[in-house]
């Protein structure tokens, strides 16, 4: 299974320990011989973590955020500029690239969470991204909403910054969020493999290691 293109992504709600998992599986990875681009979205490229700041600084109030389309737009102009500058040069070397969040994102939280229709967020897809640019392997770290904020807000309470514009949102958007996420891994269940996240963190590092292992035999 070594000719699957090495583009890896995790993807999860709050608080599910994404970031950790993607640093973790990058690490070790290097520590095989292997360069690996470690990114995120938005984000990952100069001009996309411009436009995250805009899309995470949460409005004190609600209705001067910007609504669900106009997310969506900045998402895929800013996931364009990181696959052209990040992603795509990375692969084409021979590079792993792990990102921490990637398109399935967009279609659980301004798809589901923010009722953009799925089939505006799959032509935005298409305008935005190179058709070669796609995940071999989604990990899914899923953990109930209720937990998954918890420890959100409580790593915000604990690091210093202030509330990011998902994080401020009600637990019934997570939750929506949530669905969004089983379906997307219902719908391809090869590509997205489930990781359950409420296990402790080398519990969950070694099922994604064995996953690695037999599909890219690094």
């Amino acid at each position: 299974m070594t000719d699957l293109l090495k583009f890896i992504t995790f993807e999860g709600g709050e608080g599910a320990g994404k970031s950790t998992q993607a640093r973790l599986l990058a690490d070790w990875l290097r520590g095989a011989g292997h360069e690996v681009v470690l990114t995120r979205e938005p984000g990952g490229s100069p001009g996309a973590e411009r436009i995250r700041t805009l899309i995470l600084t949460a409005d004190p109030q609600p209705e001067q955020r910007f609504d669900g389309l106009t997310e969506a737009l900045l998402h895929a102009a800013a996931r364009r500029d990181h696959c052209l500058k990040v992603v795509m040069p990375a692969l084409d070397r021979g590079a792993f690239v792990i990102s921490d969040r990637f398109s399935d994102s967009t279609i659980a939280y301004q798809g589901f969470g923010l009722g953009v229709p799925l089939e505006t967020l799959t032509r935005l897809h298409d305008l935005a991204v190179p058709r070669c640019i796609r995940p071999s392997t989604t990990f899914l770290l899923e953990l109930s909403p209720e937990d998954g904020l918890a420890r959100a807000r409580h790593r915000t309470s604990t690091s210093g910054p202030a509330i990011d514009r998902y994080e401020a949102e009600e637990l019934e958007f997570h939750q929506r969020i949530g669905v969004g996420f089983n379906a997307i891994a219902e719908a391809e269940p090869n590509r997205v493999q489930r990781i359950d996240a409420g296990r402790c963190v080398d519990e969950a590092e070694e099922s994604i290691r064995s996953i690695i292992r037999f599909r890219y035999q690094p």
